[in-house]
């Protein structure tokens, strides 16, 4: 007899048919449809009509019947007529005995109670009914199966729970959970389960997951007796001390005295004296152990505390370890306090540490340098208002790993922590810090008191401790066997009470009693790193997620791993390290390589991590692209030093050869270098990308290398090679017709000539400059090349016109919104105030530009500005103002490299020694600001100090060397085509021709200073100065006229600079306190006979009674100051008058006298009503001393 065949079709997790073990293609969507709907309900002879609009419903009534047909005939030609039966009205599947599927199975199993039918049932299912269907008709089948699948579930590990098989019923509830994460009372089952288990740990993880999930997804709280069974069970995880993580079951020992250190740093933050304390010791030496319990020490006494620690591995940030250890801290509410204390313009610094701040402001972009800046005052600020609303610790961990910019922001904090209640912790291993960039810094730091706590192993009277009868043979014994190190002996007590045989590698004793998925598992983990991403996980490990969580559970139990919400942890790095080196070198490489495979899909731009593993996977091209990604995302995120090692590394992955892309990374690299500040070696990568490019012919990128090495080889002051750089981009550019990089290189020639002195060159450039930004609409462009032309004005002499043109490219840059080169050419208007003499306007502009420069991180327009702000110090007077401004800006130019302006401000200081007599130190500093001008090549910084140790030399009766020094001046302004600081160098040197009785030449240059002295049209800084050297060159050649005439000159300039001194004080100190302006104001007073005029008047005292005549021991003599020169200097009858009334009110004052209003007017010669209302136009203006009769009011 012939056996009928054997039919089955499984729906559940796909389409799958059989005859006789032979698979049976079934292809179309609306065949597969029709076989399974006819399979869900066999026993019915379905209309044609039903089941053509079942397949169709949404098409045209005349194509309803055609898809039906269709349908059927492709369906019984795959599996033939026997499997499908049809008449002219019905169809229906064939009632045939030897016909099976899954689907009816797992009905017949599922409705079943015993264990055994039910975990058959759960075998069956697959997966979703037809997931590749998406008829409508299928929804309600399939959520049908889906329920009684999921309580199939449910009643397996309820079951098997009653029955105390609690590790089945744990397998079934993470089955349960993986299908529905969202059915609550799964999770309360799983969290009973894991309780019971005594895995109380990982339950508390998995309660905080859920907690956040439903948050997340739902928008909900967890059950009351959710939270409760959750808390409960987290009680029991924080009491019962077997349950603990692997890494806590050690009892804490030995380290009284770094710990009590550690407290007292507590303490003192919590006081506000902010301080860092640095952790070291070899690996498994209970540093992070320490960490953990100074941070429970500080949490009780009411300390926030953070927890960050760095990886192998590296993560898509270099900040990853802020990141991980202060958005824990943000998301607990310090978030919403941050937003209403910061700036949006600060909160969106710091996006690149809480996403959520990312679009809070729009940024004005900056230059790389300017923007790490930024970023770190931003997170400085961050740390000192998160430690202000609540004392901090912050704990770094493994920093042995950190990357650069990690050390770079912990730099800029450590200086500003004196006065903030934040303690700063910092757990490394030594000796392997030592090759992390962080040595040079805690060295740095080290020089300046840093405080090191350094971990040795545990003795044995710390180890006696760890045993519950005092042993000390046995303690000692075990101390020496685990070498006192706190890892090794919680590895030794773990396996004493598993009752393991001691061994010398226990973590390889325990690798032997894994199951060979856990171990294949295990060596995925740790090729990933510390932190295992799950999804990660399954891609490297090649296995289905349950399988995974099957053997992540094996490893948790068995100490190797622990829970995250992500994943999950190695317990120690030493155990993942161990597991690391056991893996066969071929395995390990296929390992990476899956790692770097899976990250491409799973977190496409975490370029580090790739790079990473890919170099190890020794995919080397694949790498060096990786890196170089990798470099251009560090540069973007400030990380300058880790993209310089970024593309460092991907220029040693790539093959030695000369390629587009070497050339491109060779260009990356220099321009970190840029941001550096390391000019030596970017002229050096530099070179190699011009070689490449011209080896490959591509003008793109040889235009790009030289038009940066132009200018990097210009500030180094090699003028020869800088201008033929120059001049081979510009014919390079004008051949690609590239408008973009003419325009730069137009815009560097010019400042490149200007500063070589070569005014009218750099005209023609800044001009063509103009011109092409105008042409092609570069606004950006414009406002650049009207700024450099404003410098050249300035530079040739017209510091008018050149003000007007820095302020017509702050027209353009407001209107582009461009913050950041609004503040560049503000620095420059401040040159042009400087040289105008506009000291007030000088000094609130250089003021608020560097508040701009501060918010924007712009550090050398910060020194621009403060040395401005000096010089405008300096010009009034304030001299010790002056003095502490130029330190600085010394300081903030050496440390940017910037050697010319060095030079320059060391001049200044020259400048302000000798004005306060000071001139030997003045000649020390004239030398060294030459000898750094001379070096550069900085021509109008030579001339500068060249004409001013000429003014020192004069002063000093060396006349032959202030001869040669302002000849060499005058030669300089007169290349320069500067007329009027020519004409300036030329007074001085007719005084020293003068002195070497050479007067011929010294009436020579009398002459031509006074004919252009007469022409009015010479205009530039300190103009005061060369007129009285032109004085005092025609007082000694006895030419009495003109020498009356350059005083004059000398006199109108120093009044019109005094007049636009709105402070008295400021003023009194511009007239008295400047040796030069001091000694004008003398001479002219001289020549015109008019000095101070004083008179002595009786007046009462401040404390004499009133309402009663006065007894003369009730009156005082006081001297007062009717005229003075500087009353010259006030424009206008009534603000002089005034003026002088200010100065007898204060004069009275200091005398201890209280004039009446009929003594001023006497004195002023004016009637008492006029002082009336000048007592009240001052009293608006800030208050004056009382008069007798405002006393009584007073009183």
């Amino acid at each position: 007899m012939t056996m009928p065949p054997m039919r089955r079709i499984e729906l559940l997790g796909g389409l799958r048919v059989t005859e006789n073990a032979q698979a049976l293609n079934v292809s179309g969507a609306r065949a597969v449809s029709l076989l399974a709907y006819l399979a869900l309900y066999p026993h019915t002879r379905h209309t044609r009509e039903f089941l053509a609009e079942l397949l169709s419903p949404d098409a045209p009534p005349e194509r309803v019947r055609r898809n039906f047909s269709d349908a059927l005939y492709r369906l019984r030609q795959t599996l033939g007529a026997a499997w499908v039966e049809a008449d002219a009205e019905r169809v229906w599947l064939a009632d045939d005995v030897a016909l099976t599927t899954d689907v009816w199975e797992f009905e017949q199993l599922a409705a079943h109670r015993d264990p055994a039918s039910l975990e058959s049932a759960v075998a069956f299912y697959k997966g979703d009914l037809l997931p590749e269907v998406y008829d409508d008709w299928i929804l309600l089948p399939r959520s049908t199966l889906q329920e009684k699948y999921l309580a199939a579930l449910e009643s397996l590990s309820e079951i098997l729970e009653s029955q105390n098989d609690v590790p089945r019923a744990l397998a079934y509830a993470r089955q349960l959970i993986a299908a529905d994460p969202l059915r609550e009372t799964s999770h309360q089952t799983y969290l009973r389960l894991l309780g019971r288990s005594k895995r109380r740990a990982q339950a508390v993880v998995h309660f905080d997951y859920v907690r956040q999930l439903f948050r997340t997804e739902l928008g909900v709280e967890l059950l009351p007796e959710t939270r409760a069974l959750g808390e409960a069970i987290r009680s029991e995880a924080e009491t019962i001390s077997d349950a603990a993580p692997a890494t806590e079951q050690l009892r804490f020992v030995g380290r009284a005295h770094e710990r009590e250190i550690a407290i007292d740093g507590v303490e003192r933050a919590m006081r506000g004296q902010g301080a860092v304390l640095c952790v070291e010791g070899e690996a498994g030496m209970g540093k992070s152990r320490l960490l953990r319990e100074i941070a429970a020490s500080a949490q009780w006494r009411g300390m926030a505390t953070a927890y960050g620690v760095a990886s192998e591995n590296s993560g898509g940030s270099p900040f990853l370890i802020f990141g991980d250890a202060l958005v824990p801290l943000l998301q607990r509410g310090r978030a919403s306090q941050l937003e209403t204390i910061l700036s949006n313009e600060t909160l969106a610094g710091l996006g690149a540490l809480y996403a959520p701040w990312q679009n809070r402001a729009s940024l004005p972009e900056l230059p790389p340098a300017q923007a790490r800046m930024r970023f770190q005052n931003d997170f400085v600020t961050l740390l000192k208002t998160l430690a202000q609303l609540s004392p901090l610790v912050l704990m770094l961990d493994d920093l042995q790993w950190a990357d650069a910019a990690v050390w770079d922001l912990l730099d800029a904090l450590l200086p500003r922590l004196a006065q903030t209640p934040l303690l700063l912790l910092l757990a490394y291993r030594r000796p392997g810090i030592e090759k992390n960039a962080g040595w040079e810094f805690l060295q740095k730091w080290e020089r300046g008191g840093l405080e090191t706590l350094a971990l040795n192993p545990l003795t044995a009277a710390d180890v006696v401790q760890l045993f519950d009868q005092t042993d000390t043979d046995e303690a000692a014994r075990v101390a020496a066997f685990t070498g006192g190190s706190p890892f090794y002996l919680s590895e030794y007590l773990a396996g004493q009470r598993e009752g393991r045989v001691l061994e010398r590698d226990p973590i390889a004793a325990r690798l032997r009693g894994l199951s060979e998925s856990a171990r294949t598992a295990l060596n995925a983990a740790a090729v990933l790193g510390e932190q295992v991403a799950f999804r990660l996980w399954t891609q490297v490990a090649l296995v289905s997620p349950l399988a995974l969580a099957a053997s992540g559970e094996e490893l948790s139990a068995r100490s190797f791993l622990q829970p995250t919400q992500a994943g999950y942890v190695f317990l120690h790095d030493l155990v993942r390290e161990r597991v690391y080196q056991e893996i066969e070198p071929a395995a390990r490489i296929a390992l990476h390589a899956r790692a770097a495979d899976a990250l491409a899909v799973f977190d496409a731009e975490n370029w580090r991590a790739r790079a990473f593993q890919l170099e190890r996977a020794e995919r080397g091209a694949e790498a060096a692209d990786a890196y170089a990604q990798a470099g251009a995302q560090d540069l973007k995120q400030f990380a300058f030093r880790d993209a310089e090692a970024a593309f460092v590394r991907a220029l040693a992955l790539m093959p030695d050869t000369e390629s587009v892309a070497r050339v491109e990374t060779e260009l990356a690299l220099a321009q970190t270098l840029d941001a550096l500040g390391n000019r030596a070696r970017q002229t050096e990568v530099l070179a190699h990308a011009r070689r490449d490019a011209r080896v490959l012919q591509n003008e793109t990128q040889l235009l790009k290398a030289l038009v940066m090495s132009g200018r990097v080889i210009s500030l180094l002051g090699q003028v020869d090679e800088a201008a033929a750089m120059y001049d081979e981009a510009l014919l390079l550019a004008r051949k690609l017709g590239d408008a973009t990089q003419e325009f730069e290189v137009l815009f560097w020639r010019g400042d490149f000539a200007m500063r070589r002195g070569e005014l009218a060159a750099a005209r023609i450039f800044y001009e063509q400059a103009l011109m092409l930004a105008r042409r092609v609409d570069n606004r950006q462009g414009e406002a650049r090349a009207l700024r450099g032309m404003g410098n050249l004005t300035r530079q040739e002499g017209n510091a008018a016109q050149a003000l007007e043109l820095h302020l017509e490219a702050i027209r353009i840059h407001r209107a582009m919104q461009d913050v950041y080169q609004e503040v560049v050419t503000l620095t420059n208007v401040l040159g042009a105030l400087y040289d105008l003499g506009m000291w007030d306007r000088l000094l609130t502009t250089a003021r608020d530009t560097i508040g701009l420069c501060e918010s924007l991180a712009y550090a050398p327009g910060l020194a621009v500005a403060r040395q401005l702000l000096s010089l405008g110090a300096y010009s009034v007077g304030d001299y010790e103002m002056a003095r502490d401004l130029l330190v600085q800006v010394v300081a903030a130019n050496t440390s940017a490299g910037d050697r010319r302006n060095v030079g320059l401000t060391v001049n200044v200081l020259g400048l302000v020694e000798y004005d306060t007599g000071n001139l030997e130190r003045a000649r020390e500093l004239f030398l060294q600001a030459l000898e750094i001008a001379t070096g550069t090549q900085a021509a109008t910084e030579r001339g500068y100090v060249l004409h001013d140790m000429g003014v020192l030399y004069l002063a000093t009766r060396e006349f032959d060397a202030a001869r040669d020094a302002l000849l060499a001046a005058r030669e300089i302004w007169h290349a320069q085509q500067n007329l009027f600081l020519q004409r300036k160098a030329e007074a001085y040197l007719g005084l020293a021709y003068a002195a070497l009785d050479e007067r011929a030449r010294a009436l020579e240059l009398a002459q031509s200073g006074m004919a252009d002295l007469r022409g009015g049209t010479l205009h530039g800084e300190q103009a005061q100065a060369w007129h009285w050297a032109l004085y005092q060159l025609l007082t000694q050649l006895v030419r009495t006229s003109d020498a009356q005439s350059a005083l004059d000159a000398a006199y109108a300039e120093v009044l019109r600079q005094a007049s636009a001194i709105a402070d008295d004080a400021m003023r009194a100190n511009f007239l008295e306190r400047v040796p030069l302006n001091r000694a004008i104001v003398t001479a002219h007073a001289e020549k015109i006979a008019v000095a101070e005029t004083r008179v002595v008047v009786s007046l009462a005292r401040r404390d004499a009674p009133l309402g009663r005549a006065l007894h003369d021991s009730e009156r005082v003599q006081v001297t007062w100051t009717l005229d003075a020169p500087e009353d010259a200097a006030i424009r206008g009858k009534t603000a002089q008058r005034q003026h002088r009334l200010r100065r007898l009110l204060a004069e009275a004052d200091a005398q201890n006298a209280a004039p009446t209003d009929e003594d001023l007017a006497r004195a002023l010669g004016v009637s008492r009503h006029t002082i009336l209302r000048d007592m009240a136009a001052l009293a608006e203006s800030g208050g004056t001393s009382p008069t007798r009769r405002r006393k009584r009011r007073a009183e």
